[in-house]
């Protein structure tokens, strides 16, 4: 993938409608929340200056010294004035002043008014539960939160028993009790072995054991047991249990999780390899951050970092309705594990108050929430003994030597590149002659089938389409569109049973075009497809939808040529059905621009060359033209996307005018505070051509993960920023790229993708710059 620039824009075709409130919610309640509330609200231990600030009705009221604000009237307003430090005697907060930019904040939000939103007064909390939560009183008052002693052993003792035996005896001894009777030497190995593996005791190490009469002979089956790859297998498995292991999803359709089996593998080596807790602790907190990290024993790959990845077995949904809410959710499950795991705490009650049993206040919680919220999940490509490194410098050894002599060109970032000329030469290249749709009146053509009695001829395959699904079916209310009172269709109530396909026989096209209706999902396994000599040539699917649509192919390409059209159905999830009804050959497209084949090779490439455009990318515009999802994505979101060429063209003159630049990569280093991981995005300094000699990189405003061939991985993350603008467009060529912009941290997987529309990008190819 090469990267090349990267620019927020606004496009005058995207309007937002902002919240009333938006501005108080962003840049006002945080502070009064963070700043003030802990003096002056309904939580605070004690009222000061009998002042609340939770409330705008409370605020108007004021408190000591009167009225906090006056609305329209930041100059006179107690609030400014204290938060201004103009006065010694008078200034909140008391440790600290505000940043200047708080402070213009609050004095614009009190001349215009002071919107508060429309919220009930928080009741105020009686002074017995409003009393402050005493962390070192809860301490104190239970044995686990004391500090580790090291108590002493009689020396005797210490010679002649375990010192965990004598400390049990011990307290047996003071409540009159005594242990159990030392049990016979087989049932001992018995219990170690299990204890140890998991396994019992062979018979070759029962006999061993048994005729081993040495001191010693219990402590070397011991020994030998830790030294079994077996302990640490069994001892991962508690661990998984406590990190609750999981390597799919579990909700509805139970997608799996990636690479779950590398944690599983480093608990069974960490157990086995005897690491000290310490240093396993440290690993599964921040094993990303150790400067030193433990390394492989033979392989030498990086072995702290893949502790981290017990963070993300938490519960997942993959389409929630309040991202926001499931986001806390999945913190909260996070950190619930975490402290049962490592501290032996149940940390989840002070998500919402202080723990009524434990010493972790609802303070407490949201620090270590904050802690979740500014890390960030991202795979790390694991070098198995530093081969792909290895590779890699070898590589560029090569290249250095190969083209060093090279020059080439520069190729900048020109106004010739924009997508409008693209846009117009697609437009011309596939647009229809016909503007308008046939209807029943002016019909002149031909019925294939409307499978009102039977299926007309057309031969099922797998387990569905056996007959046509017919208006007096139990579940026909939930289909709409279609014709008469029967439709070929494979919903069904477990889509696993349901998959197939319906093949019509051998057709010669005798007319420009076919019309039908199709309904159902928008998989890429669904749909209905035009075959030609053993190839696809043209396919349209539902809109997850079940009322049935018309659509029309124009076959003006195949004009006496002998077709096949199948309705496909190889999808077993939600949405995973298709319906069709009423194919027609027709002089006429029952719908405006029909869809239609990508132009010849041999037309694309003259109209590239008359208008200096890159062939290959022209063609790829046009494919997209005859999915309206993806013209929709590339026009911006413009609504009737087919007639919005001027509209794009403003935009780009717009996005010129009004973006701002947020990276601009050389391939001599990266960005100050983009981060990297494995040797696909690692500078190596400038480079003319790549490795196989198939992309040139003239411009030194290139980064790529091509430079040392296309077998190089990893990633490239950007630091956090503000979303300001309505868009973000990256200049890229790329093969099967995955780009995503990631929302206030939101650990969305990649079968989220219902969530955030228009911020993943995944499996693209594109053949140009752009």
């Amino acid at each position: 993938m090469n990267l090349r620039f990267l620019f927020f824009s606004i496009l005058p075709t995207i309007n937002l409608v902002a919240n009333d409130n938006q501005f108080f919610e962003s840049n006002i309640r945080p502070v009064l929340s963070e700043k003030c509330y802990e003096c002056h609200s309904s939580k605070a231990a004690k009222i000061k200056g009998g002042l609340r600030l939770d409330h705008i009705e409370l605020i108007l009221q004021g408190g000591d010294s009167g009225p906090a604000i006056i609305q329209g009237q930041p100059d006179d307003s107690l609030i400014v004035q204290a938060i201004r430090y103009d006065d010694l005697d008078f200034h909140m907060p008391p440790k600290e002043k505000l940043p200047k930019k708080v402070v213009q904040d609050f004095e614009k939000w009190i001349s215009e008014g002071a919107d508060w939103p429309d919220e009930p007064v928080p009741t105020l909390l009686s002074s017995k539960k409003r009393k402050s939560f005493n962390l070192e009183k809860r301490k104190n008052s239970h044995w686990c939160w004391q500090p580790i002693t090291d108590p002493s052993i009689p020396q005797e003792v210490a010679l002649k028993q375990n010192q965990i035996d004598y400390f049990i005896g011990k307290r047996l001894s003071e409540k009159g009790l005594l242990p159990a009777l030392a049990t016979d030497r087989r049932t001992w190995l018995r219990r170690v072995t299990f204890d140890l593996t998991g396994f019992p005791p062979t018979l070759e190490e029962i006999g061993h054991f048994i005729s081993d009469e040495s001191e010693n002979a219990h402590l070397t089956v011991v020994d030998r047991l830790l030294s079994s790859n077996h302990f640490g297998e069994k001892w991962a498995r508690h661990w998984m249990d406590l990190v609750r292991y999981a390597e799919t999803c579990g909700h509805e359709f139970d997608y799996p999780l990636e690479h779950p089996h590398e944690y599983r593998d480093y608990l069974i080596r960490a157990f086995n390899l005897d690491v000290p807790y310490d240093q396993f602790l440290r690993e599964h907190v921040a094993g990303d951050l150790i400067k030193e990290p433990r390394k492989h024993p033979s392989e030498k790959f990086n072995e702290s970092i893949i502790g981290t990845g017990f963070w993300y077995f938490h519960e997942a949904v993959h389409a929630p309705t309040d991202p926001k809410v499931d986001n806390a959710d999945r913190m909260e499950n996070q950190l619930d594990v975490f402290g049962k795991t490592f501290l032996g705490l149940t940390i989840g009650c002070a998500r919402c108050h202080d723990h009524k049993f434990d010493a972790i206040s609802e303070k407490d919680y949201y620090s270590m929430a904050a802690f979740m919220q500014g890390s960030n999940r991202q795979e790390y490509p694991l070098d198995a003994g530093g081969a792909r490194e290895g590779i890699a410098n070898e590589i560029e050894a090569l290249c250095q030597s190969a083209f060093s002599s090279l020059s080439v060109n520069q190729d900048n970032f020109q106004l010739t590149d924009l997508p409008s000329r693209y846009w117009k030469g697609a437009l011309q290249l596939t647009n229809s002659s016909y503007t308008n749709a046939s209807t029943d009146a002016n019909f002149s053509g031909k019925v294939l089938v409307d499978f009102e009695n039977g299926l007309g001829g057309w031969k099922p395959h797998g387990t569905t389409f056996r007959k046509p699904r017919l208006k007096s079916s139990a579940d026909s209310d939930l289909v709409s569109g279609y014709t008469g009172i029967g439709w070929a269709s494979s919903l069904n109530k477990d889509p696993k049973k349901s998959t197939g396909s319906l093949i019509s026989p051998k057709i010669k096209v005798e007319y420009r075009f076919l019309n039908f209706s199709v309904g159902g999902g928008q998989f890429n396994e669904v749909g209905v497809e035009l075959w030609v000599e053993g190839m696809r040539v043209l396919v349209s699917r539902g809109e997850n939808s079940d009322e049935l649509v018309r659509k029309s192919w124009d076959l003006v390409d195949y004009q006496a040529r002998d077709v096949e059209i199948r309705i496909v159905d190889n999808s077993t999830g939600r949405w995973g059905h298709v319906h069709a009804d009423q194919f027609e050959f027709s002089k006429f497209p029952s719908v405006l621009n029909p869809d239609k084949p990508v132009p010849p090779i041999s037309l694309v490439e003259n109209y590239a060359r008359a208008n200096s455009l890159n062939a290959k990318t022209l063609r790829s515009w046009c494919m997209h033209f005859n999915q309206l999802n993806n013209l929709q994505l590339l026009s911006q979101g413009i609504k009737s996307a087919q007639n919005s060429h001027i509209r794009l063209v403003n935009g780009e003159k717009s996005f010129i005018q009004k973006s701002q630049s947020f990276a601009n990569f050389t391939s001599s280093e990266i960005p100050k505070g983009w981060k990297i991981t494995g040797e696909a995005f690692k500078p190596r300094g400038h480079q003319l051509i790549s490795f196989d000699g198939s992309t040139l990189f003239p411009d030194r405003n290139v980064l790529s993960s091509h430079v040392l061939g296309n077998r190089r991985v990893g990633n490239l993350r950007s630091p956090h920023f503000k979303i300001e603008y309505d868009q973000i467009l990256v200049k890229a060529k790329a093969k099967k790229i995955f780009m995503r912009v990631v929302v206030d941290n939101y650990h969305m997987g990649k079968h989220s993708g219902l969530l955030f529309g228009g911020t993943v990008i995944k499996e693209a190819n594109a053949e140009g710059d752009f």
